[in-house]
């Protein structure tokens, strides 16, 4: 089986270690640059917020400055949370992970697919001490869906959709596409995926920690025809 994996909020944890200082940040950017508020500390906790229950940073930061009318700043606040942000709390993998991985690329082919700029991506691959050479495939794209990267890896490795695994957080963005080209899609709710992130019709598996998908693996193997 091929098993396509999700980095933020899938493997490491993202949203509740560093994503609140980069918030943070980018508040701060944009005061420094004339955001206008009447109350800033409760426009900060707005922001925050808007954050825990978006599908992404630059959404919050978008229906934020849509809010109280200073979209001229979102580049700004953008740029402060995804150029060169700073790790100084670590990046950390969940719980389990590495030894889930190890476990899972015995007898399967493990690959990983990530939107976001590609050093900053293997950045935290590798400030989380999961190992690069555990997965056959890395691609970091920028494009909303990871459709053409799913189809890319599954011709390279020569796995139909029947027998690729996709898990991420978040259903549009991660499993959606997946689904569209029928392949098995499992829905982690850990980050940003324990929002609306998406139709559930498009998830075939919930878990709510990534220690869960060995079970599921192992239930798929069971039902699938040798």
């Amino acid at each position: 089986m091929l098993i396509i994996f999700d980095l933020d909020d899938t493997l490491i944890d993202t949203t509740e270690s560093f994503t609140p200082p980069l918030i943070k940040k980018a508040f701060d950017k944009m005061i420094a640059n004339g955001l206008s508020l009447q109350n800033e500390k409760a426009a900060y906790l707005e922001l925050i917020q808007l954050s825990a229950i978006s599908q992404s940073s630059k959404i919050a930061l978008s229906e934020f400055l849509e809010i109280h009318d200073q979209m001229h700043l979102l580049q700004i606040g953008i740029d402060a949370i995804y150029k060169n942000p700073c790790f100084a709390h670590g990046v950390k993998a969940y719980d389990n992970t590495l030894e889930l991985l190890e476990s899972l690329s015995q007898n399967h082919q493990l690959a990983l697919v990530t939107r976001g700029e590609e050093p900053i991506q293997r950045k935290k691959l590798a400030l989380s001490q999961i190992p690069e050479k555990i997965f056959s495939h890395i691609l970091v794209t920028q494009e909303v869906s990871k459709k053409v990267c799913y189809q890319q890896i599954m011709l390279d490795l020569n796995f139909s959709p029947n027998l690729t695994l996709v898990c991420g957080d978040r259903i549009s963005y991660d499993l959606t596409p997946a689904k569209e080209l029928g392949a098995i899609t499992v829905h982690i709710r850990t980050g940003r995926g324990l929002g609306n992130t998406g139709l559930k019709t498009d998830v075939d598996y919930t878990i709510l920690n990534i220690g869960e998908l060995k079970n599921i693996v192992h239930s798929i193997e069971t039902l699938t025809p040798k």
